[in-house]
Protein backbone atom coordinates (compact mmCIF):
# COMPACT_ATOMS: atom_id res chain seq x y z
CA UNK A 1 0.00 0.00 0.00
CA UNK A 2 2.82 2.55 0.96
CA UNK A 3 4.72 1.78 -2.77
CA UNK A 4 1.17 2.31 -4.40
CA UNK A 5 0.69 5.99 -2.13
CA UNK A 6 4.27 6.54 -3.31
CA UNK A 7 3.94 5.67 -7.32
CA UNK A 8 0.63 7.52 -6.87
CA UNK A 9 2.20 10.43 -5.55
CA UNK A 10 4.61 10.93 -8.62
CA UNK A 11 1.97 10.64 -10.81
CA UNK A 12 0.30 13.66 -9.86
CA UNK A 13 3.11 15.39 -9.52
CA UNK A 14 4.15 14.91 -13.14
CA UNK A 15 0.53 15.25 -14.16
CA UNK A 16 -0.04 18.66 -12.63
CA UNK A 17 3.51 19.74 -13.97
CA UNK A 18 3.03 18.88 -17.15
CA UNK A 19 -1.07 20.13 -17.58
CA UNK A 20 0.34 23.64 -16.17
CA UNK A 21 3.73 23.98 -18.50
CA UNK A 22 0.78 23.28 -21.69
CA UNK A 23 -1.31 25.73 -19.95
CA UNK A 24 1.31 28.12 -19.82
CA UNK A 25 2.32 27.56 -23.68
CA UNK A 26 -1.11 27.76 -24.49
CA UNK A 27 -1.74 31.01 -22.74
CA UNK A 28 1.55 32.30 -24.65
CA UNK A 29 0.22 31.98 -27.78
CA UNK A 30 -2.99 33.42 -26.89
CA UNK A 31 -1.33 36.35 -25.49
CA UNK A 32 0.45 36.76 -28.77
CA UNK A 33 -2.18 36.18 -30.76
CA UNK A 34 -4.16 39.12 -28.81
CA UNK A 35 -1.32 41.80 -29.13
CA UNK A 36 -0.68 41.04 -32.76
CA UNK A 37 -4.42 42.03 -33.52
CA UNK A 38 -4.21 45.07 -30.88
CA UNK A 39 -5.54 47.65 -32.07
CA UNK A 40 -2.69 50.31 -31.36
CA UNK A 41 1.07 50.53 -29.87
CA UNK A 42 -0.58 52.36 -26.42
CA UNK A 43 -3.10 49.10 -26.29
CA UNK A 44 0.01 46.50 -26.39
CA UNK A 45 1.97 49.06 -24.09
CA UNK A 46 -1.28 48.71 -21.42
CA UNK A 47 -1.97 45.24 -21.67
CA UNK A 48 1.74 44.32 -21.18
CA UNK A 49 2.25 46.33 -18.26
CA UNK A 50 -0.80 44.76 -16.66
CA UNK A 51 -0.05 41.59 -16.99
CA UNK A 52 3.44 42.13 -15.63
CA UNK A 53 1.81 43.57 -12.72
CA UNK A 54 -1.04 41.22 -12.37
CA UNK A 55 1.85 39.05 -12.01
CA UNK A 56 3.89 40.63 -9.84
CA UNK A 57 0.92 41.02 -7.25
CA UNK A 58 0.37 37.25 -7.52
CA UNK A 59 3.53 35.89 -7.28
CA UNK A 60 3.70 37.96 -3.97
CA UNK A 61 0.90 36.69 -2.59
CA UNK A 62 1.68 32.83 -4.13
CA UNK A 63 4.56 32.79 -2.04
CA UNK A 64 2.92 34.41 1.31
CA UNK A 65 -0.03 32.05 0.82
CA UNK A 66 2.14 28.54 1.06
CA UNK A 67 5.29 30.39 2.62
CA UNK A 68 7.23 27.33 1.76
CA UNK A 69 8.44 25.79 -1.30
CA UNK A 70 10.71 26.89 -4.50
CA UNK A 71 10.77 30.19 -6.08
CA UNK A 72 10.35 28.24 -9.18
CA UNK A 73 7.40 26.79 -8.40
CA UNK A 74 5.98 30.35 -7.52
CA UNK A 75 6.79 31.45 -10.78
CA UNK A 76 5.53 28.44 -12.25
CA UNK A 77 1.97 28.61 -10.70
CA UNK A 78 1.96 32.49 -11.54
CA UNK A 79 2.48 31.69 -15.11
CA UNK A 80 -0.07 29.35 -15.33
CA UNK A 81 -2.45 31.42 -13.89
CA UNK A 82 -2.08 34.24 -15.57
CA UNK A 83 -2.20 31.90 -18.48
CA UNK A 84 -6.08 30.87 -17.82
CA UNK A 85 -8.83 32.65 -20.07
CA UNK A 86 -10.38 34.31 -17.26
CA UNK A 87 -7.16 36.10 -15.59
CA UNK A 88 -5.63 36.52 -19.15
CA UNK A 89 -8.36 38.60 -20.43
CA UNK A 90 -8.59 40.43 -17.31
CA UNK A 91 -5.33 41.45 -18.04
CA UNK A 92 -5.03 42.53 -21.31
CA UNK A 93 -8.34 44.63 -21.04
CA UNK A 94 -6.43 46.69 -19.15
CA UNK A 95 -9.33 47.98 -17.47
CA UNK A 96 -11.46 48.46 -14.46
CA UNK A 97 -11.56 44.91 -14.16
CA UNK A 98 -7.92 44.51 -14.20
CA UNK A 99 -7.57 47.05 -10.99
CA UNK A 100 -10.02 44.93 -8.74
CA UNK A 101 -7.54 42.10 -9.75
CA UNK A 102 -4.66 44.46 -8.09
CA UNK A 103 -6.30 45.80 -5.12
CA UNK A 104 -7.82 42.45 -4.28
CA UNK A 105 -4.34 40.93 -4.57
CA UNK A 106 -2.75 43.45 -2.50
CA UNK A 107 -5.78 43.39 0.38
CA UNK A 108 -5.23 39.64 1.10
CA UNK A 109 -1.71 39.83 0.84
CA UNK A 110 -2.40 42.63 3.80
CA UNK A 111 -4.23 39.79 5.32
CA UNK A 112 -1.69 37.48 5.43
CA UNK A 113 1.26 39.75 6.65
CA UNK A 114 -0.48 40.97 9.11
CA UNK A 115 -1.56 37.54 10.08
CA UNK A 116 2.26 36.44 10.77
CA UNK A 117 2.86 39.99 12.49
CA UNK A 118 -0.07 40.26 15.11
CA UNK A 119 -0.92 37.82 16.80
CA UNK A 120 -3.27 38.66 19.52
CA UNK A 121 -7.35 37.70 19.01
CA UNK A 122 -8.32 41.48 19.30
CA UNK A 123 -5.74 42.60 16.54
CA UNK A 124 -6.77 39.87 14.60
CA UNK A 125 -10.18 40.48 14.30
CA UNK A 126 -9.74 44.46 13.66
CA UNK A 127 -7.59 44.01 11.26
CA UNK A 128 -10.44 41.37 9.75
CA UNK A 129 -12.99 43.64 9.72
CA UNK A 130 -11.02 46.45 8.67
CA UNK A 131 -10.13 44.08 5.58
CA UNK A 132 -13.45 43.34 4.86
CA UNK A 133 -14.62 46.86 4.67
CA UNK A 134 -11.71 47.35 2.50
CA UNK A 135 -12.88 44.19 -0.28
CA UNK A 136 -16.51 45.66 0.35
CA UNK A 137 -15.34 48.91 -1.07
CA UNK A 138 -13.09 47.19 -3.75
CA UNK A 139 -16.03 45.00 -4.97
CA UNK A 140 -18.14 48.00 -5.61
CA UNK A 141 -15.44 49.41 -7.63
CA UNK A 142 -15.88 46.18 -10.05
CA UNK A 143 -20.25 46.95 -10.48
CA UNK A 144 -21.81 49.52 -12.22
CA UNK A 145 -22.99 52.34 -9.86
CA UNK A 146 -26.16 51.74 -9.44
CA UNK A 147 -28.83 52.69 -7.35
CA UNK A 148 -29.54 50.39 -4.38
CA UNK A 149 -33.41 50.22 -6.05
CA UNK A 150 -32.61 49.76 -9.73
CA UNK A 151 -30.32 46.79 -8.62
CA UNK A 152 -32.64 45.28 -6.45
CA UNK A 153 -35.49 45.01 -9.47
CA UNK A 154 -32.62 43.38 -11.46
CA UNK A 155 -32.41 41.27 -9.45
CA UNK A 156 -35.82 40.20 -8.79
CA UNK A 157 -37.13 40.97 -11.77
CA UNK A 158 -34.99 39.88 -15.07
CA UNK A 159 -35.69 38.22 -16.94
CA UNK A 160 -38.79 36.77 -15.10
CA UNK A 161 -40.41 40.06 -15.94
CA UNK A 162 -39.66 39.09 -19.63
CA UNK A 163 -43.07 37.70 -21.66
CA UNK A 164 -44.53 37.86 -17.89
CA UNK A 165 -45.58 41.67 -17.80
CA UNK A 166 -49.12 41.42 -17.76
CA UNK A 167 -49.43 39.23 -14.79
CA UNK A 168 -48.14 42.68 -12.85
CA UNK A 169 -50.97 44.19 -10.87
CA UNK A 170 -52.40 46.81 -13.12
CA UNK A 171 -52.09 49.79 -10.49
CA UNK A 172 -48.28 48.98 -10.29
CA UNK A 173 -47.86 48.50 -13.78
CA UNK A 174 -49.23 51.92 -14.56
CA UNK A 175 -46.99 53.28 -11.85
CA UNK A 176 -43.85 51.83 -13.65
CA UNK A 177 -45.14 52.40 -17.54
CA UNK A 178 -45.73 49.22 -19.69
CA UNK A 179 -43.57 50.17 -22.79
CA UNK A 180 -40.93 51.10 -20.40
CA UNK A 181 -41.19 47.90 -18.40
CA UNK A 182 -41.00 45.68 -21.66
CA UNK A 183 -38.36 47.52 -23.20
CA UNK A 184 -35.99 47.35 -19.92
CA UNK A 185 -36.45 43.49 -19.12
CA UNK A 186 -35.34 42.62 -22.26
CA UNK A 187 -31.41 43.40 -20.98
CA UNK A 188 -29.54 43.00 -18.17
CA UNK A 189 -29.03 46.77 -17.90
CA UNK A 190 -32.46 47.77 -19.11
CA UNK A 191 -33.40 48.67 -15.02
CA UNK A 192 -31.03 51.31 -15.22
CA UNK A 193 -30.68 52.76 -18.19
CA UNK A 194 -34.21 52.50 -19.73
CA UNK A 195 -36.86 52.07 -16.77
CA UNK A 196 -35.27 54.29 -14.07
CA UNK A 197 -34.27 57.31 -16.37
CA UNK A 198 -38.18 57.10 -17.41
CA UNK A 199 -38.87 57.08 -13.86
CA UNK A 200 -37.15 59.80 -12.68
CA UNK A 201 -39.00 61.63 -15.94
CA UNK A 202 -41.92 61.02 -15.39
CA UNK A 203 -41.87 61.87 -11.62
CA UNK A 204 -39.45 64.57 -11.38
CA UNK A 205 -38.61 63.16 -7.84
CA UNK A 206 -35.80 60.44 -6.76
CA UNK A 207 -37.38 59.26 -4.10
CA UNK A 208 -40.86 58.52 -5.84
CA UNK A 209 -38.83 56.81 -8.57
CA UNK A 210 -37.32 54.90 -5.90
CA UNK A 211 -40.32 54.04 -4.00
CA UNK A 212 -42.01 52.72 -7.39
CA UNK A 213 -38.97 50.50 -7.97
CA UNK A 214 -38.72 48.91 -4.29
CA UNK A 215 -42.70 48.24 -5.02
CA UNK A 216 -41.49 46.07 -8.22
CA UNK A 217 -38.71 44.72 -6.71
CA UNK A 218 -41.48 43.32 -4.50
CA UNK A 219 -43.13 42.13 -6.16
CA UNK A 220 -40.58 40.13 -8.21
CA UNK A 221 -39.34 38.86 -5.09
CA UNK A 222 -42.61 36.97 -3.93
CA UNK A 223 -43.74 35.84 -7.11
CA UNK A 224 -40.27 34.78 -8.58
CA UNK A 225 -38.86 33.23 -5.68
CA UNK A 226 -37.72 30.02 -7.20
CA UNK A 227 -36.49 31.82 -9.94
CA UNK A 228 -34.22 34.29 -7.94
CA UNK A 229 -33.26 31.81 -6.20
CA UNK A 230 -31.48 29.39 -8.39
CA UNK A 231 -30.41 32.42 -10.61
CA UNK A 232 -28.56 33.20 -7.26
CA UNK A 233 -27.30 30.05 -7.03
CA UNK A 234 -25.91 29.88 -10.55
CA UNK A 235 -24.24 33.64 -9.90
CA UNK A 236 -22.30 32.52 -6.97
CA UNK A 237 -20.98 28.97 -8.16
CA UNK A 238 -20.07 31.49 -11.58
CA UNK A 239 -17.83 33.74 -9.17
CA UNK A 240 -16.51 30.89 -7.55
CA UNK A 241 -16.11 28.36 -10.15
CA UNK A 242 -15.59 31.39 -13.39
CA UNK A 243 -14.26 28.50 -15.94
CA UNK A 244 -16.86 25.96 -15.35
CA UNK A 245 -20.02 27.65 -15.10
CA UNK A 246 -19.19 30.11 -18.35
CA UNK A 247 -18.30 26.83 -20.43
CA UNK A 248 -22.13 25.88 -19.61
CA UNK A 249 -23.77 29.06 -19.79
CA UNK A 250 -21.77 29.11 -23.48
CA UNK A 251 -23.56 25.71 -24.17
CA UNK A 252 -27.23 26.97 -23.07
CA UNK A 253 -27.59 26.41 -19.41
CA UNK A 254 -27.67 29.12 -16.66
CA UNK A 255 -29.40 32.27 -17.92
CA UNK A 256 -27.98 35.68 -19.13
CA UNK A 257 -24.63 37.05 -18.66
CA UNK A 258 -21.34 38.78 -19.79
CA UNK A 259 -19.88 35.08 -20.80
CA UNK A 260 -21.31 35.37 -24.33
CA UNK A 261 -20.38 38.81 -24.59
CA UNK A 262 -16.09 37.88 -23.09
CA UNK A 263 -16.11 34.83 -25.12
CA UNK A 264 -16.52 36.90 -28.40
CA UNK A 265 -13.98 39.37 -27.46
CA UNK A 266 -11.74 36.67 -27.27
CA UNK A 267 -12.47 35.33 -30.47
CA UNK A 268 -11.93 38.63 -31.90
CA UNK A 269 -8.59 38.77 -30.96
CA UNK A 270 -7.64 34.93 -31.18
CA UNK A 271 -10.03 33.59 -33.83
CA UNK A 272 -10.70 29.99 -33.45
CA UNK A 273 -7.47 29.07 -30.89
CA UNK A 274 -9.98 30.51 -28.22
CA UNK A 275 -11.94 27.27 -29.04
CA UNK A 276 -9.23 24.79 -28.26
CA UNK A 277 -7.67 27.21 -26.04
CA UNK A 278 -10.69 27.83 -23.90
CA UNK A 279 -11.36 23.51 -23.73
CA UNK A 280 -7.72 22.90 -22.63
CA UNK A 281 -8.14 25.77 -19.97
CA UNK A 282 -11.71 23.87 -18.59
CA UNK A 283 -9.61 20.20 -18.64
CA UNK A 284 -6.91 20.90 -16.85
CA UNK A 285 -8.92 23.32 -14.19
CA UNK A 286 -11.01 20.07 -13.93
CA UNK A 287 -8.30 17.76 -13.67
CA UNK A 288 -6.00 19.73 -11.28
CA UNK A 289 -9.05 20.47 -8.87
CA UNK A 290 -9.38 16.41 -8.66
CA UNK A 291 -5.95 15.87 -8.39
CA UNK A 292 -5.68 18.45 -5.56
CA UNK A 293 -8.54 16.95 -3.74
CA UNK A 294 -7.18 13.57 -4.18
CA UNK A 295 -3.40 14.83 -2.79
CA UNK A 296 -5.19 16.21 0.38
CA UNK A 297 -7.40 12.88 1.29
CA UNK A 298 -4.48 10.74 0.57
CA UNK A 299 -1.60 13.04 2.26
CA UNK A 300 -3.12 15.60 4.26
CA UNK A 301 -3.27 19.14 3.44
CA UNK A 302 -2.18 21.90 6.36
CA UNK A 303 -5.12 24.55 6.18
CA UNK A 304 -4.32 27.60 8.12
CA UNK A 305 -6.45 30.28 9.78
CA UNK A 306 -6.00 32.41 7.37
CA UNK A 307 -7.46 30.17 4.41
CA UNK A 308 -10.94 30.76 6.59
CA UNK A 309 -10.39 34.66 6.85
CA UNK A 310 -9.53 34.67 3.08
CA UNK A 311 -12.25 32.20 2.21
CA UNK A 312 -15.19 34.50 3.90
CA UNK A 313 -13.67 37.93 2.49
CA UNK A 314 -13.87 36.52 -1.31
CA UNK A 315 -17.38 35.19 -0.38
CA UNK A 316 -18.29 38.45 1.01
CA UNK A 317 -16.76 39.40 -2.12
CA UNK A 318 -19.39 37.27 -4.20
CA UNK A 319 -22.74 38.28 -2.08
CA UNK A 320 -22.11 41.85 -3.19
CA UNK A 321 -21.77 41.42 -6.64
CA UNK A 322 -24.41 38.89 -7.10
CA UNK A 323 -26.56 41.24 -5.30
CA UNK A 324 -26.05 44.48 -8.08
CA UNK A 325 -28.55 42.83 -10.22
CA UNK A 326 -29.11 39.70 -12.24
CA UNK A 327 -27.90 38.63 -15.58
CA UNK A 328 -24.70 40.54 -14.83
CA UNK A 329 -22.25 38.10 -14.22
CA UNK A 330 -18.52 38.67 -15.13
CA UNK A 331 -15.41 36.56 -15.12
CA UNK A 332 -13.81 39.15 -15.29
CA UNK A 333 -15.23 40.80 -12.13
CA UNK A 334 -13.29 38.59 -9.67
CA UNK A 335 -10.34 36.86 -11.40
CA UNK A 336 -7.95 36.63 -8.21
CA UNK A 337 -10.66 33.41 -7.62
CA UNK A 338 -8.00 31.81 -10.30
CA UNK A 339 -5.33 32.63 -7.92
CA UNK A 340 -6.40 31.59 -4.69
CA UNK A 341 -7.30 27.77 -6.41
CA UNK A 342 -3.73 28.17 -7.72
CA UNK A 343 -2.68 28.54 -4.13
CA UNK A 344 -4.37 25.56 -3.15
CA UNK A 345 -2.81 23.75 -6.95
CA UNK A 346 0.91 24.52 -5.20
CA UNK A 347 0.49 23.75 -1.55
CA UNK A 348 -0.68 19.73 -3.19
CA UNK A 349 2.42 20.31 -5.87
CA UNK A 350 4.40 20.90 -2.63
CA UNK A 351 3.23 17.87 -0.67
CA UNK A 352 3.70 15.43 -3.53
CA UNK A 353 7.40 16.44 -3.06
CA UNK A 354 7.88 15.36 0.47
CA UNK A 355 9.34 12.13 0.17
CA UNK A 356 9.41 11.22 3.75
CA UNK A 357 5.80 10.38 3.94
Amino acid sequence: MANVKVHLREIIKYVLLLGLGIQVVLGAIGLALWLRNAESVGTIVRAVACMVVCGGIGYIFLRLWNREGSRCLYIWGTLGTLAMPNVLHTCLSADKHSGVLVLFCFILIGVLWLKERYSSGKMQLSVFLITLLAVLGVCGLSGEQASLATQMVSRFCYPQLNGDILNIPEDLLDEVGYLETREAVRVADGIETILYPSLLERYKDKDIANSVCYELATYGLLNYTKSNVTNMIWDVAGYNFPLLVSTLQLQGLGYDAVTGHNYGTLTKHMGEYTFFYWGYSVVFYCMASVLSILTAILYGIDYREADIRILLLLEAAVLCLVLQGAGLFDYKNLAFVQFLWMGYVLRCLKKTENKDE
